[in-house]
């Protein structure tokens, strides 16, 4: 029986007989199974966004508002935008003005390197929801 104060009171790591014990390692197999299954849907998603982009249209949208404080909704943003020419640009500009979410993320993009029409397009659509230079 746990150790009480005159007052009644428990110590705060103190527990009961009757209380169940968190088992902690459920607890880290449970996170490492959602954490490995959201790499595995990112894989496929953006398998599919290589091979057939409009197809993978709707998916990276809700990717990107469900993850998008991760580095893999970046990456599916730049890789959208910068082979396929400003294809997917007049689309983001929508979603990133309707939703929070995939405002962040468009803002986060960046595709270094070669300039693509594409790259460009994400370049003005940035700047453009900066808003005008103060």
């Amino acid at each position: 029986m746990a150790a009480r104060s005159r007052l009644g009171l428990r110590h705060p790591t103190s527990r009961r007989t009757d209380e169940p014990e968190a088992d902690a390692t459920l607890v880290v197999a449970s996170t490492r199974a959602r954490h490995l299954g959201r790499q595995m849907e990112f894989q496929e998603l953006h398998d599919l966004l290589r091979s057939d982009p409009e197809r993978a249209w709707p998916s990276v949208l809700e990717y990107l508002r469900d993850f998008s404080e991760t580095g893999e909704a970046i990456d599916l943003i730049e890789d959208l935008v910068y082979d396929r020419d400003d294809r997917f640009i007049d689309r983001l500009a929508c979603a990133a003005l309707a939703d929070p979410a995939v405002r962040a993320v468009v803002e986060q993009a960046y595709i270094g390197g070669f300039a693509t029409k594409g790259a460009e397009a994400l370049h003005r659509l940035q700047e453009s929801l900066r808003g005008p230079a103060q």
